[in-house]
């Protein structure tokens, strides 16, 4: 969420924000990757009117092909949280694009259980509001009460508590972790 803020702040569109492209390394550091579809936006309130990115992750203006914006990277953002979350992708899953856009489009989400906090819930659903318009873009919900439980009150505080995380999960996690930032190096990726 810091690095959409900051993308934000240097007018750009990921506009293919899923799981594969965020990367945790041994630090805690997330780490957004592959900016091959990436837009950069003249001004702050401009919109991209092209149709590229990885589809299941796409927000439903774009789906429709109209004009979309910051907005949409945080729709493909709740998706994958959510995701995280669940280790379910939201939505029910297709193999043809058509069904997928329609199921996408036309199809409510599911609740997130009662396992989760009423806090996450409400930070979930204020990125997956169908209406662009109506998701919080990424400088307020970073202000999120589900952030601030958490810890995660500034970039540094956050990459703290995910560090935190990593190692609960055992010394093998942040093997992992330190493996996959060396797999995707920068020389990899020029």
């Amino acid at each position: 969420l810091w690095g959409l803020a900051y993308m934000k702040h240097e007018k750009r569109v990921h506009r293919d924000v899923k799981p594969s492209n965020l990367l945790i390394n041994s630090k805690g550091e997330v780490k957004v990757t592959d900016f091959g579809v990436s837009a950069e936006l003249q001004s702050s309130i401009a919109m991209c009117g092209t149709f590229v990115g990885t589809f299941k992750y796409m927000s439903p203006e774009r789906i429709r092909n109209r004009p979309y914006s910051y907005a949409s990277d945080i729709w493909s953002f709740g998706l994958v949280i959510s995701e995280c979350a669940t280790g379910i992708y939201p939505f029910q899953e297709h193999t043809n694009c058509i069904e997928m856009a329609q199921t996408i489009l036309d199809t409510d989400l599911q609740p997130l259980s009662s396992a989760f906090s009423g806090a996450f819930v409400d930070f979930v659903s204020q990125c997956l509001r169908r209406d662009p318009e109506q998701r919080l873009p990424a400088e307020v919900l970073l202000g999120a009460p589900w952030l601030q439980q958490h810890g995660a009150t500034s970039y540094d505080a956050a990459v703290r508590s995910t560090r935190r995380w990593i190692d609960s999960l055992g010394p093998g996690a942040a093997a992992a972790a330190a493996q996959q930032q060396q797999d995707y190096s920068y020389k990899d990726h020029k």
